[in-house]
């Protein structure tokens, strides 16, 4: 994720020798951007090809889910959340 994403797609193609920025941009083998960014992405590609499924490198997992929204990772639960905070006494409420 990144919200400098001219910046990424330089750096990718300068690895991905013959692709341009542009091209790096419009492969549908890779997201680059902000989490809205990534959403629209494949919102996008699954309205124009029908990608309806995501695949996430192992290594990348856990800060992928970690950031999307909608994804159990993503939750944070607060001391409402937790019925035993409103017990007095319990070890969450203290």
């Amino acid at each position: 994720m990144t919200e400098d994403v001219q910046h990424a797609r330089e750096d990718l193609s300068r690895e991905w020798v013959p692709l341009t920025p542009e091209e790096v941009g419009e492969t549908p083998y890779l997201l680059i951007g902000t989490v809205d960014d990534m959403v629209a992405t494949l919102q996008a590609r699954r309205d124009r090809w029908g990608i309806s499924y995501v695949v996430v490198f192992e290594r990348d997992t856990a800060a992928f889910a970690r950031s999307w929204p909608g994804s159990p990772a993503a939750y944070q639960p607060s001391a409402a959340d937790d019925p035993l905070s409103l017990v007095p006494g319990s070890p969450v409420s203290d």
